[in-house]
């Protein structure tokens, strides 16, 4: 036991350890060798291994080599290569004798008396993870109901969006206020495998009400006809609202946290009515039912309204579950707590070097600076009785800070059979736009100059799917969205003296913009992960026993979905 026990050790340093017999290291201990390369800093570090029945001694070599590698990849340079040998103690004192660059130290932990428990094998491990899946499972569906609420009020304020047609924002949507009926979960299937929640759920209705405005160019548009008016109000609702999708789990002090939310939202039922005055003055109400929504008012709602909504029921599960505990789920049994911790890190880290790896890659393949759209928006300002329509023009966009790009939390999974779903939240450290020139014309007077802007905060979801088949492991699908944009700060050079200007354009400069610069991050990073992921063989980052093997907990995984 006491070899078995010695080897674990051993492989949890992620080193292979091969001779010796629990004789042996009884009555001399056994000393080994483990060297790791390093590629990241061109280093080697050599390290002396000695292990007998009471304690484990290690001794580390740092040796630094200039211009080990011209070049790395994802291959070597996020998983470092280590062997194991046997010593003989002459070689040993050769390399101990250079006390300048070695550094002992002592691990004070014992091995433990033969009374106690060992790690559970594998077996074990699935079983008590089937029954802690149905715990947690049992626990989450005992409070089902999740009210949608922000900082205690019902109304929850949405982003200002807009609707595009022919490339053109056309629709500018303001002052959005959402309403929501409570969201019941009906099924959670955990997979604590892979750290995942499967939600199933409804929500009865959404409503959203808000005003919108229309550029003067719009109104010749045959593709709005429902828009009759260049202003006024609207009321949007969403019924019968089906929830599905992914819920990342984590411990954190060995407490339940829920650090990604990623849910899908289908309603069965939309209605638009719009609130607006005729030529006349005349109040007129016109209203339109549908199932789909692309291409629609309601897009641009609804994206911001799914991110809204997985933020806010993210908060609340923390919030009902945050006394859950690994002991209480693995029912106080520290043994099984233990390797689940172990199995657990190993797992996370090397999905997370996946999606690390994935990301060198898109940064050694793109610019940090790349080209937006121009756009042109009209404003307006009140002389007296008479409003008088001014244009505004930007050309020359940029956009820059693409290599800042990193994953900002642990990357969230479900399994599909031969396939993996995961999804992966990130974000960029600095992000600025601009453009080169900008004019603001009023009755053909008006400044120019040059705009530039950063952005205070921003979020980006990486979706995608992995395929697993006896010979290879490929990401069949990949997405790039971008979940959130803000504290947008502008500065126009040239205003003087027409510096009000800035406040009858910076709205809808700052709207107009945020669409050109999402758009120009999701179609950037989208393509060239694509790209990227043609002949990437995930393999290494998915091993075949997480995929495809059948345990208990696979087996059980329908029992531990509770149906209300």
């Amino acid at each position: 036991m006491r070899n078995r026990l010695r080897k674990a050790i051993l492989l949890r340093s992620n080193f292979v350890f091969s001779g010796g017999t629990a004789s042996r290291v009884q009555r001399h201990g056994v000393w080994a060798s483990v060297t790791n390369e390093d590629a990241t800093t061109d280093s080697f570090r050599h390290s002396l291994l000695y292990a007998n029945n009471k304690r484990i001694f290690v001794f580390h070599l740092s040796i630094r080599v200039p211009s080990l590698h011209q070049s790395c990849n994802c291959h070597n340079s996020h998983w470092p290569q280590g062997y194991v040998e046997t010593m003989t103690f002459r070689a040993l004192h050769l390399l101990a004798f250079l006390t300048s660059v070695v550094r002992v130290s002592k691990a004070d932990t014992e091995f433990p008396a033969s009374n106690e428990v060992p790690l559970p094998r594998t077996d074990v491990l699935s079983h008590a993870l089937s029954a802690a899946q149905t715990r947690l499972s049992e626990l989450i569906l005992s409070n089902p109901v999740i009210k949608i609420v922000s900082h205690g009020s019902p109304t929850i304020a949405l982003d200002d969006a807009n609707l595009e047609v022919d490339n053109i924002a056309l629709v500018h949507l303001t002052n959005l206020q959402l309403r929501s009926s409570p969201f019941h979960m009906m099924s959670a299937v955990p997979d604590l495998r892979l750290m995942g929640l499967s939600l199933y759920g409804s929500i009865r209705m959404l409503e959203v009400t808000g005003n919108y405005t229309i550029s003067v160019e719009v109104m010749k548009h045959t593709s709005m006809a429902l828009i009759t008016s260049d202003r006024g109000s609207l009321n949007l609702t969403f019924e019968n609202m089906e929830i599905s999708g992914l819920v990342g789990l984590n411990f954190s002090e060995n407490k339940l946290q829920f650090h990604t939310v990623d849910l899908l939202y289908r309603p069965n039922l939309v209605s638009l009515r719009i609130f607006y005055k005729d030529v006349r003055g005349v109040p007129r109400v016109t209203e339109e039912r549908s199932s789909s929504l692309h291409g629609r008012v309601e897009e641009p709602i609804y994206t911001d309204l799914a991110k809204r909504l997985n933020s806010l029921i993210q908060e609340e599960l923390n919030k009902l579950f945050r006394n859950v505990t690994i002991a209480q789920l693995m029912d106080g049994k520290s043994g099984t707590e233990i390797s689940f911790k172990s199995s657990k890190n190993a797992r996370i880290g090397n999905l997370n070097d996946f999606i690390n790896c994935i990301l060198n890659i898109t940064k050694e393949n793109i610019t940090d600076q790349i080209s937006i759209p121009d756009f042109e928006n009209s404003f307006e300002k009140k002389l007296g009785l008479v409003t008088i329509r001014g244009n505004f023009k930007a050309e020359g966009g940029w956009l820059k800070g693409l290599e800042t790009i990193h994953r900002t939390a642990d990357v969230t999974l479900k399994q599909l059979n031969n396939s993996i779903e995961f999804s992966a939240a990130m974000g960029l450290r600095t992000l600025e736009f601009g453009y080169a020139r900008y004019r603001a014309k009023l009755l053909n007077v008006g400044p120019s100059g040059a705009l530039t802007a950063s952005v205070g905060s921003n979020s980006l979801s990486f979706r995608g799917i992995v395929d697993y088949t006896d010979s290879t492991c490929r990401v069949t699908s990949a997405e790039v969205r971008v979940m959130d944009l803000q504290d947008m700060k502008l500065k126009l050079t040239g205003l003087s003296p027409f510096n009000w200007i800035f406040s009858k354009t910076a709205t809808s400069v700052t709207r107009r913009s945020k669409f050109n610069v999402a758009r120009a991050i999701e179609e950037t990073f989208g393509n060239q992960i694509r790209n990227n992921l043609k002949q990437f063989d995930c393999r290494q980052y998915f091993p075949e026993s997480t995929v495809k093997a059948v345990d208990p907990v696979t087996e059980n995984s329908e029992s531990g979905q509770k149906e209300l």
